[in-house]
């Protein structure tokens, strides 16, 4: 009867050990996945921040041009930014737009991945494009 005890003691022990870990890597991978969505929100907003103050700082010229250095990636994905009725950041089956009332006469054109980018102003039209 020893035997089966320490047999059953050695399966109860092992199998707790089991259930501890795989709660520990779930709770990390929970809060790992937060950090990603935290740092991708975080990183979005800077970039149209970035792009709503060229844009209005370019406004008001006629022929007006601003280099601006992007994120390379948004949140560790891949990302582009259009310009097409406002500011659009495209990534991985997700679209973001982002209009501004304050510019709506304008034409928007172009697309650019992060990094080093310029953003043009052609009379009425805005363009975006890489270095």
């Amino acid at each position: 009867m020893k035997g089966q005890y320490l047999a059953i003691e050695a399966v109860l022990t092992f199998g707790m050990g089991l259930i501890i870990a795989l709660g520990t890597i779930t709770v990390f991978n929970n809060y790992q996945q937060d950090i990603m969505s935290s740092t991708q929100d975080k990183q979005e907003t800077v970039i149209v921040t970035e792009l709503t103050d060229t844009l209005l700082h370019l406004r008001g010229a006629d022929r007006a041009e601003k280099s601006l250095e992007l994120p390379e990636d948004l949140g560790g994905s891949d990302y582009t930014v259009t310009f097409d009725e406002g500011v659009n950041i495209l990534m991985e089956g997700q679209r973001r737009e982002y209009r501004f009332n304050s510019l709506e006469n304008f034409d928007f054109e172009g697309s650019v991945q992060g990094g080093e980018v310029k953003v043009y102003k052609r009379d009425n039209q805005f363009i975006i494009g890489a270095e």
